[in-house]
């Protein structure tokens, strides 16, 4: 498969041909093969219609003529002036000869048709129930990046994804229309984006370092903040986090130099930056920000998240939310920063994770402070699918996690008042079968199961025993990955990509046309290694207190996700769906087994370091051997599901970093390895022996 082919499906997907021969149900009706699609005057409702057309055709080879007004059978909409405004709701009401979609607004009216199509993909026939359907919508926004490309949003790919209920697209800015991919157009995303109903926030990646008590400040924000709205006031919203946006703070326990910078005697006072901390004058920076933004937008919605200080102590981070402004919107990552037991080991979720699916003590602390003090609370939840406990796969498959996820994050609505998600990253929306079932679980709270249990006949048309328990084990097994600094931005980060670097630290040469390349690993596996310790943070407890542990730990993995498999191969009657998500797991055990083969190699290489008996050292060389030609096994296995499936190995900000060019150079670099590091300390060792003789 050609790199880039999963584009084809996130552009053309409308299901094909999928009507099954069964008979009409109590109280259903069928579709007749000729029907009229009333049209409006609105343009977000005309290409909803326009889109069940396409649907119709494409699935059952229905003909909907779109028309102002016919007989026959008919579909109708219509934006209520009854249905409070407060709660974005649909009513779908079915008759004989009659679809209605009624709403709040025209966004909704959308929605009540996009949930009209699934109705019919889920029954695989032109079958509707006679009745009612209410359908209330809790969360927006509804945030997510693109799964396509890096802020690339081709119109196929917006409307795809309103079909899964997402009100809201990302794109990050460095200035006016500049994104870090280079100049685009604003105006012309807000425009497109506004005709299938999605909003455009802007994630501030401006990389500036305003003194905000300085003279000259107002000017500063208004160039880098205000500008941005000046020239696209159309712009819904903008998110703000720390690493992304420090300002030179006057808080002392803070340096008074971006991270980016080095203090004089480039050791500074061991104190976080001010993108890393709750600093006292958040509140005076984000009134600077209000005014410059809200001068062209008065209703622009400012979100301050909060992630690069969620390891700071609870009062510090309390006192900053009981300071900042009310009429800002506060964004809490949900599970980061929680500690946990697994066999026996101290674990610590250090960023973006799937391994526990509640809320972490970060996100309760400021959640009911959040309360509180009235103040919109937002989470970064990763409920579109994807996080990084792998790097380059499109979603996590892992249906029993999320739906304990989607669980938790309704809880926190009822508790706390969360009201908006932000459900990715820059990795993006891969829309799939959790990406419905993140939809079902917000629109019906009190139906975990029976979500769960539509979305297996929807998608794979098999609730058996065989593949319920396929999906269970697999994700009881994500679980057992450890979600440390070490794997996130080591071997999970690239998958079977990563490189057995034993003397000196490689990298392939850099893909082209990539934001960040190969940036978010290092080529030594550790912590702390080149760096990698985010900034100031909670990296967890020393990592030779629990490498025993982990080990043991992603044993259970490989075991869980190896007889998962064995169950979902075993599904009669396997559909391309199923047999996609098939290959995804076992490619995912591949870059489990690379895991484990790094960690059994960084115990060789530590231990070779200051070996001193000589025959001990040839064993150490021979397991460095072993492991590494287990691995090169490993990589060389991974290349046939990457083959497979193109959206394997693939990355938006990274690109294909963990693809088959870049596993080839893997095997090449750990061969490398073998012959000249490896060979040095086998011949060396050999020379020393025979002068001892």
């Amino acid at each position: 498969m050609a790199d880039f082919d999963f584009r084809k499906k996130l552009k053309d997907f409308h299901p094909k041909n999928i009507r099954k021969d069964i008979p009409l149900e109590k109280d259903e009706i069928s579709l007749p093969n000729l029907l009229a699609l009333i049209k409006t005057d609105n343009v977000v409702i005309n290409n909803a219609i326009k889109d069940l057309k396409k649907f119709l055709k494409s699935a059952f080879d229905i003909t909907a003529e779109i028309d102002d007004n016919a007989h026959g059978f008919k579909v109708v909409t219509e934006i209520s002036n009854v249905l409070s405004k407060d709660k974005k709701q649909y009513i779908i009401s079915v008759e004989d000869d009659l679809i209605k979609i009624t709403a709040e607004s025209d966004r909704t009216v959308a929605q009540g048709i996009y949930y009209l199509e699934y109705l019919m993909f889920e029954k695989k026939a032109p079958y509707l129930k006679k009745g009612e359907i209410k359908v209330e919508l809790p969360y927006s926004p509804r945030m997510i990046h693109s799964g396509y490309g890096y802020d690339d949003f081709p119109d196929e790919y917006l409307q795809n994804i309103v079909h899964y209920g997402y009100d809201t697209i990302l794109l990050f800015t460095k200035g006016v229309n500049l994104s870090p991919v280079g100049k685009l157009d604003f105006k012309d995303v807000v425009k497109r984006a506004s005709q299938f109903g999605l909003d455009v926030y802007v994630y501030a990646a401006f990389g500036n370092f305003i003194d905000i008590y300085a003279e000259n400040a107002e000017e500063e924000f208004e160039k880098t903040y205000g500008a941005v709205f000046k020239e696209c006031p159309e712009l819904k919203g903008i998110a703000l986090v720390g690493e992304s946006v420090e300002f030179k703070s006057n808080d002392d326990r803070v340096e008074p130099y971006s991270i980016h910078d080095k203090s004089p005697d480039n050791l500074g006072k061991g104190r976080p930056t001010a993108g890393w901390y709750p600093c006292r004058d958040y509140p005076l920076w984000l009134e600077f920000i209000k005014k410059s933004i809200r001068k062209y937008n008065p209703n622009a919605d400012i979100i301050f998240w909060t992630y690069n200080w969620g390891w700071a102590p609870e009062k510090d981070r309390v006192e900053l939310i009981n300071n900042m402004p009310t009429d800002v919107s506060l964004e809490v990552t949900f599970e980061m920063f929680e500690h946990y037991e697994r066999c026996g080991s101290d674990q610590t979720i250090t960023d973006y994770s799937i391994t526990r699916a509640e809320p972490g003590k970060y996100f309760l602390s400021e959640a009911k402070a959040a309360k509180e003090r009235g103040i919109k609370l937002y989470s970064m939840s990763n409920t579109a699918g994807r996080t990084w406990d792998f790097g380059v796969i499109p979603y996590m498959p892992f249906p029993n996690q999320w739906l304990k996820r989607y669980i938790e994050i309704n809880k926190a609505k009822n508790e706390y008042g969360l009201v908006g998600l932000m459900e990715c990253h820059h990795y993006g929306a891969f829309p799939s079968f959790i990406s419905r079932l993140s939809q079902l679980c917000y629109m019906f709270e009190g139906e975990p199961e029976n979500n769960l249990k539509r979305v297996y006949n929807a998608y794979f048309e098999d609730c058996s025993e065989e593949l319920v328990g396929g999906f269970t084990d697999i994700s009881n097994a994500i679980t057992y990955l450890p979600p440390s600094v070490e794997e996130q931005y080591g071997p999970c980060r690239n998958g079977t990509a990563y490189p057995l670097c034993l003397i000196s630290s490689k990298k392939p040469p850099r893909l082209k046309i990539t934001v960040s390349g190969d940036n978010f690993w290092p080529g030594y596996y550790g912590q702390f290694e080149e760096d990698m310790d985010l900034g100031f943070s909670d990296v967890g407890i020393p990592y030779g207190l629990r490498h025993k542990k982990e080990i043991k730990m992603l044993k259970e993995m490989i075991s869980l996700l190896r007889s998962g498999i064995k169950k979902l191969k075993s599904v009669k009657n396997k559909n391309k769906e199923l047999l996609q998500v098939i290959n995804m797991c076992e490619y995912i055990t591949c870059c489990t087994v690379t895991v484990l083969n790094v960690k059994y190699f960084y115990e060789q290489k530590i231990a070779i370091k200051l070996c001193e008996s000589p025959k001990k050292m040839q064993e150490i060389c021979a397991k460095i051997r072993k492991i590494a030609n287990d691995e090169i096994a490993n990589a060389e296995k991974s290349i046939k599901y990457l083959r497979k499936d193109s959206s394997l190995g693939w990355e938006a900000s990274m690109g294909y970093v963990g693809g088959e060019e870049r596993v080839l150079w893997k095997i090449k670099q750990v061969n490398y390895m073998l012959n000249r590091e490896l060979g040095y300390y086998e011949k060396e060792v050999e020379k020393h022996l025979e002068r001892i003789k």
